[in-house]
């Protein structure tokens, strides 16, 4: 551990990394949120370690504000990968980035921490790895599912993947899906499958509280404007629709890379009467808008376990979704929703126009839907299943776990 000294009653010292947290609106940013708000996490000294976005920001703008007994590092993890294509510009964050990264070593070296728990692998694992040397704290890190379709796109991103996996103490995946891509494609055999869970029953609250001006029973997409989750491709099949006699309308929640390209689209349709861009929303006005939608809609081209869909079904909405990622392990196809291929848009069409003209189909489904969540997917399980990994790394590593890692690497060469 970090401190060899530390006596066994001390508190271990676990620092969150999501270097997104203060301006992402997705569900690795929303986990984190949970986990740290989670009254089992109480015993331990949590940390957040964020990227700095406004100087006195201190909590996020989409999720419920942080207690303060979590302490908050921000500094400037500007990712310059993302300006490879203007060198002054990459040349700029990767000195920004160099600064922060040594700045970090010294927050590491005052705070002695325990355990480092990374969501979703990007850059920033590189840093971790080599901190994790120096200040012998372990690593955790829980895979969402972006990073294996990135690490299929180019060899720096799998070279990557390869070394997250090699020198992670614990790895967590958020789908059944995942954890056998990653022993498929990376012959990584020990990840534990900790699927995202949610509080129903203050999400039920929530539902019954909600009103938000939005025209009843229309459909809604809910997350990050990013390329990977195929907005513009969504609007291409609300359009035909509406073509087909569908008068219900699409509410968009969310904000991102592809915002400028979903609203061309939409004027290109001369459909901005039916399919509303409302952007990025705090998290619980977001949960209001989808409470008295009638169907969440997905298009993603890859995906993990989102929280998203999570939410949706705890409401009492039914989700139309690709089979990507975990999607099929949590939507029954014609029991609380519908699953398609990613390229059949005439299917995902077919369902639309189903719930639209069948509201007795969707209410049953999202019964369903409601039932099933509240059955398999408690937000107390995963935080169970959470501190069940901090707490078997506050022991020194076995024997066993130090020859896992020793196969790997083995195998990974």
């Amino acid at each position: 551990m970090a401190d060899r000294n530390r006596h066994p009653q001390q508190p271990l010292k676990i620092a969150f990394w999501s270097s997104s947290y203060l301006r992402g609106f997705g569900g690795a940013e929303k986990i984190v949120n949970d986990i740290l708000l989670s009254q089992k996490m109480a015993k331990f000294k949590r940390y957040l370690i964020t990227e700095k976005v406004q100087q006195s920001q201190a909590d996020s703008d989409f999720f419920r504000p942080l207690p303060p007994e979590v302490r908050i590092y921000q500094n400037t993890f500007c990712n310059p990968l993302l300006a490879q294509h203007n060198p002054i510009l990459f040349l700029i964050r990767l000195l920004k980035y160099f600064k922060a990264a040594i700045q970090l070593g010294f927050f590491f070296r005052q705070e002695k921490i325990d355990i480092v728990h990374l969501h979703m692998v990007n850059i920033d694992v590189l840093v971790l790895i080599f901190y994790k040397f120096i200040f012998k704290y372990r690593l955790v890190i829980t895979f969402t599912g972006m990073e294996i379709a990135l690490a299929n796109a180019g060899a720096m991103s799998r070279w990557k993947m390869k070394k997250a996996l090699q020198y992670a103490d614990q790895v967590s995946t958020v789908s059944l899906e995942i954890k056998q891509k990653l022993a498929d494609q990376f012959a990584y055999q020990h990840a534990h499958y900790i699927y995202n869970g949610i509080d129903v029953e203050s999400l039920k609250r929530l539902g019954n509280e909600a009103d938000y001006e939005i025209e009843k029973d229309s459909f809604v997409f809910c997350g990050r404007l990013h390329p990977v989750k195929r907005v513009p491709y969504l609007i291409d099949i609300f359009h035909d629709c509406i073509q087909a006699g569908c008068r219900k309308k699409l509410y968009i929640i969310g904000d991102g890379a592809d915002m400028d390209k979903a609203r061309a689209r939409i004027r290109q349709y001369g459909i901005d009467n039916q399919v509303i861009m409302l952007g990025a929303k705090p998290h619980e006005e977001a949960l209001q808008i989808m409470a008295q939608g009638s169907c969440l809609l997905l298009s993603s081209a890859s995906e993990g376990n989102p929280i998203v869909v999570l939410e949706a079904m705890a409401l009492g909405k039914p989700v139309i979704a690709p089979i990507v990622g975990g999607l099929a392990e949590m939507i029954t196809h014609g029991e609380d929703g519908f699953i398609y291929t990613p390229a059949d848009k005439r299917a995902c069409r077919d369902f639309i126009l189903a719930l639209s003209e069948t509201p007795e189909l969707t209410e049953k489904m999202g019964q369903n839907a409601r039932e099933k969540i509240a059955a398999n997917f408690s937000h107390a399980r995963m935080i169970d299943s959470f501190i069940e990994i901090y707490n078997s790394l506050s022991q020194p590593l076995s024997k066993q776990n130090q020859l896992l890692n020793y196969q790997y690497q083995s195998n990974s060469e």
